[in-house]
């Protein structure tokens, strides 16, 4: 889902229920610090444009920490995506737009699946964009504070986060319903449907498979409760800025080596050893990496056919969710050693980014 531009995928978009009550109302908000965790959440840890005894904040702030000027409102973008959209790899056709169903809340996807693998995010109500356009002031921010937000996350917090993981909010879309499903190493191709449940007490979408194949398993779906005027909480897409601490920084940060980071050599090695080339510009090549280093690992569940019946995954991804900032920063540690802060957007990788 990377490669749809549409940000970085968050694979569980409601807030999780540890966090404060005024948190879980709104879900993910511009200024948000945290880091995706390898299940593919937010983890939320303050707010900038929050003073430190916000409910929100809850106290639980970098020592001595002083909010933010609160952004102009007329930086801020909101679009409206339509009912009834969707987000879906290239091996992926919706087949149900001519009917008489793409009518929506209430119509039905239907989705031819190819190709080895694949996966889905229905929206049958749509959702919500959100980003704040000027990113200038928060990225000098992150940049003069970094090492106290990392001390602090790692410290006091425990969170023990790689160097690159420390993330910034700086937009989002929301959903009020969604289904999400995925599949790998699928040898034939099959159709998948999101409908909504056939009782009428109970206006649902559930996710089916075609007349007589047994259902597919492993998938998500979420439908907001009947209670409508609470806001949206659950988060597909996060935008923002991800941050890194030069080397020699984070040595003394950690007070010990530099963590050890993925060498460019050998992701190369391992590109070539898989029969792939890396061409074109140095973007090329990164990406080219990139989509290696995020597939590698364990995979967990992986998807079978048995009986004809198709194995979807559970959508969170095997090993670790894929940040192409990551591997950018290391990139860039490289060549500019004595750097002491990288800061870079999801639109910097985003633009370049091809299927």
């Amino acid at each position: 889902m990377l490669r749809q531009k549409r940000g970085l995928p968050l694979y569980q978009p409601a807030p999780q229920i540890n966090f404060p009550a005024a948190y879980r109302r709104h879900g993910v908000s511009i200024g948000d610090v945290g880091n995706v965790t390898p299940e593919g959440m937010f983890d939320f840890f303050f707010n900038i444009f929050l003073p430190p005894e916000h409910p929100i904040n809850g106290n639980r702030t970098p020592e001595g920490f002083s909010p933010m000027p609160l952004y102009d409102s007329v930086d801020v973008s909101d679009l409206y995506f339509d009912p009834g959209n969707h987000v879906s790899t290239s091996s992926i056709r919706r087949i149900d737009l001519d009917g008489p169903s793409d009518v929506f809340p209430g119509g039905a996807f239907v989705f031819h699946c190819g190709g080895p693998q694949g996966a889905i995010l229905a929206l049958p109500h749509g959702s919500h964009l959100r980003k704040l356009r000027n990113v200038n002031s928060m990225r000098t921010f992150a940049t003069q504070h970094a090492a106290s937000w990392y001390n602090y996350i790692n410290g006091p917090r425990g969170r023990g986060l790689a160097n690159g993981e420390l993330y910034l909010v700086t937009g989002y879309e929301k959903a009020s319903s969604w289904g999400m499903a995925s599949y790998y190493a699928t040898p034939e191709e099959f159709e998948l449907a999101f409908k909504l449940t056939t009782r009428p007490d109970n206006n649902e979408y559930r996710w089916s498979g075609p007349p007589g194949q047994r259902n597919p398993s492993r998938k998500k779906a979420y439908n907001r409760p009947s209670v409508m005027d609470d806001p949206l909480n659950h988060t597909v897409f996060i935008h923002g800025l991800s941050i890194s601490l030069g080397t020699d920084l984070w040595s003394r940060l950690v007070g010990t080596v530099p963590v050890e980071t993925s060498s460019i050599v050998d992701f190369q090695s391992r590109l070539n050893a898989a029969g792939g080339s890396a061409v074109g510009s140095s973007y090329a090549s990164l990406f080219s990496l990139t989509w290696l280093w995020g597939s590698g690992g364990n995979r967990g569940n992986r998807t079978t056919e048995q009986d004809g019946e198709v194995i979807l995954s559970d959508v969170s991804p095997s090993a670790r969710a894929c940040n192409p900032a990551k591997l950018i920063h290391e990139y860039l540690l490289q060549k500019v050693p004595n750097a002491t802060v990288v800061v870079t957007h999801d639109d910097d990788w985003c633009d370049i980014l091809k299927e």
